[in-house]
């Protein structure tokens, strides 16, 4: 088990150039109820949202064939994409809902065609305030900016003290697993969507209205 420097941090980078292959993600300041922005044409464009309440951006990605909606929280301080199994202990149990919270989204690996297992009970990690989520790690279809990525290494989660999964990107060196492997980062490089692993955030606060976010794969110096 690995313990990630962070939950859910995130950094603004300022950004200026246009690199050949980018994905854009964009940001939206929301309500607690997650509603989102109209998607910008001419990107591989996906909605995130500020969680005024929680704290947090998450966005509503799927997992699956087909396609299994599910919510995550963006973070760069981890390096593993996890989701809830749809029999995790915490989406199961009244007493632990009553204390985390009630699941956002599950995922059934017994509805998608694409789901492997890839190591039993190898997914384990802990954040900094003690939350942390256990299970397997599988390999599955990714369904994010209205682009696929395939065979991506997920956490799922059959335990776990959050109830959300999460969108880590941090450096593939730090994923929960004893043996590094391909993160999401590393998948949009080796699948041709984009030319660098990296990324950039953009993040501009304006109170009290709904404001455009972004997050830029990958980085532009």
């Amino acid at each position: 088990m690995r313990v990630s420097l962070s939950l859910a941090c995130v950094t603004a980078v300022a950004t200026s150039a246009v690199a050949q292959k980018v994905v854009s993600l964009n940001f939206a300041r929301a309500s607690p109820e997650h509603k989102t922005l109209r998607k910008r044409a001419g990107t591989y464009s996906q909605e995130l949202n500020n969680n005024l309440t929680g704290g947090g951006y998450y966005t509503d990605v799927a997992l699956g064939t087909p396609p299994q909606p599910v919510t995550l929280i963006l973070d760069t301080g981890s390096s593993d994409v996890w989701v809830l199994d749809s029999h995790a202990d915490l989406c199961s149990s009244e007493d632990l809902q009553s204390y985390y919270g009630t699941c956002l989204a599950t995922y059934d690996p017994d509805e998608s065609s694409t789901y492997e297992i890839v190591d039993r009970d190898a997914f384990s990690i802990q954040y900094l305030d003690s939350s942390g989520a256990e299970g397997d790690y599988i390999s599955e279809t990714f369904h994010i900016a209205n682009t696929s990525i395939k065979a991506l290494q997920v956490g799922l989660a059959e335990s776990s003290t959050i109830n959300s999964g999460l969108l880590g990107v941090g450096f593939s060196a730090n994923v929960a697993a004893e043996d590094p492997y391909p993160n999401i980062v590393d998948l949009f490089v080796e699948q041709d969507l984009i030319d660098t692993a990296a990324y950039s955030l953009y993040l501009v606060r304006l109170p009290l209205i709904c404001t455009p976010f972004c997050l830029i794969f990958p980085c532009l110096v």
